[in-house]
């Protein structure tokens, strides 16, 4: 697992109320914990390559 914490110089464009975004990868062979995973998150939060999951999330 690793994880990645961006502080925004400006808000996000769209949502004013964005300051950060969070990046969370996880690397795993087990396929069904992979999707587990992904099943937990916002749709449009997750990109996935291989056996690396990465979830990204917008936070104030």
């Amino acid at each position: 697992m690793d994880w990645e914490n961006w502080v925004l110089p400006q808000r996000m464009p769209g949502d004013s109320t964005v300051r950060r975004l969070i990046g969370i990868s996880v690397t795993t062979s087990d396929r069904s914990l992979g999707l587990a995973l992904v099943d937990m998150t916002p749709e449009n939060a997750e990109f996935t390559l291989g056996e690396t999951y990465t979830f990204i999330f917008a936070t104030q």
